[in-house]
């Protein structure tokens, strides 16, 4: 399935799959980020504003208006977001090594 960046929700991962015009293009490749990197939504700004992501391990901004124009492949499984704190909610219980 394919997305923009944009349309992914805060949490969700995606693979980098095309850039829809070259000046994206030639942003995002002197910045490294090349097709096939992974990319996480880490935060959306409110009202359409910048999104806070990960590509590849490294953080960057990017504007809601060039965010539109990243293609990403992604699944149905690494499109759900995850909170974290659902991670880290286990008992102390559930840590111990018995």
């Amino acid at each position: 399935m394919q997305k923009t960046l944009y349309d992914l929700k805060e949490g969700a991962i995606g693979r980098l799959y095309a850039f829809a015009d070259e000046m994206i293009a030639g942003r995002m490749l002197s910045m490294g980020v090349l097709p096939g990197s992974e990319v996480i939504v880490v935060r959306k700004a409110p009202f359409g504003g910048g999104i806070y992501l990960k590509v590849d391990g490294t953080s960057m901004v990017m504007r809601a208006s060039e965010a539109r124009r990243v293609i990403l492949e992604t699944s149905e499984l690494t499109d759900v977001a995850v909170d974290s704190l659902e991670v880290a909610a286990l008992p102390l219980t559930a840590l111990k090594n018995d």
